[in-house]
């Protein structure tokens, strides 16, 4: 598991920046949270 080095964005409709130390892997899986009563999508994802 990474934890993020920071507090994480959740601005609407716009890039919101995730930053954790680095880390090397053969694979890369995401996994969302979301905040009750809301629902949410990945408009776009971006490694680094």
């Amino acid at each position: 598991d990474v934890a993020p080095s920071a507090a994480v964005g959740i601005e609407k409709d716009r890039f919101n920046r995730l930053e954790f130390d680095p880390v090397e892997t053969p694979q890369v899986r995401l996994y969302v949270k979301l905040r009750e009563g809301f629902s949410g999508g990945i408009l776009e994802w971006r490694v680094e």
